[in-house]
């Protein structure tokens, strides 16, 4: 990727975050605009309502900058919806993203097995996550949150996720031929 490429797509990221007003720019708000930045680079389905669910397991920090940033915002055009979960059933399959907070390793297995082949976008900033299943990770490098994408869980998946993104990530579980 040319250089003049990354940095347009580093920017675009960048003026979400200086698009809110008002708000102190600590981890959990660069986190939950990274979550609604990856939607813009991937093809997440959704049904007829207009709705972007973004679900979370339990109300942990990420979840009121989540609420408090995307409360009047669209994403592609559909208003997002923070959905909280407490339970590791079928429910979850209506999110469009999950977001899977570190929990004990049963549970995390558990929330994969559910979604399995779903086209549901998961997130986590949880170190060893994305070698897990989990789709992309968040993690600390220094100052900066960075993020991997598992690419052989999104090629299971379903998803397609832009190349732009790929440009931009560290890969875990690359795809032979690929990066």
């Amino acid at each position: 990727m040319t250089k003049k490429l990354q940095i347009i797509i580093t920017l675009i990221f960048m003026s979400f975050v200086s698009a809110i007003s008002g708000t102190q720019y600590d981890e959990n708000t660069i986190k939950a605009v990274y979550i609604g930045r990856f939607a813009q680079f991937v093809d997440i389905q959704n049904d007829s309502s207009g709705e972007l669910i973004i679900g979370v397991f339990e109300k942990i920090g990420i979840t009121p900058r989540l609420i408090e940033i995307y409360k009047s915002m669209k994403i592609n055009g559909n208003t997002v919806k923070i959905k909280y979960y407490t339970k590791i059933d079928s429910s979850i399959l209506k999110s469009n993203i999950l977001f899977i907070p570190k929990l004990n390793g049963s549970k995390l297995k558990q929330i994969l097995k559910i979604i399995n082949k779903a086209a549901i976008l998961t997130v986590s900033d949880t170190p060893g996550y994305s070698e897990k299943g989990v789709h992309i990770n968040l993690y600390r490098a220094g100052k900066n949150i960075k993020f991997e994408i598992n690419q052989r869980a999104v090629n299971k998946s379903n998803l397609h996720i832009s190349y732009q993104l790929y440009e931009l990530a560290r890969i875990i579980q690359p795809l032979r031929g690929a990066k």
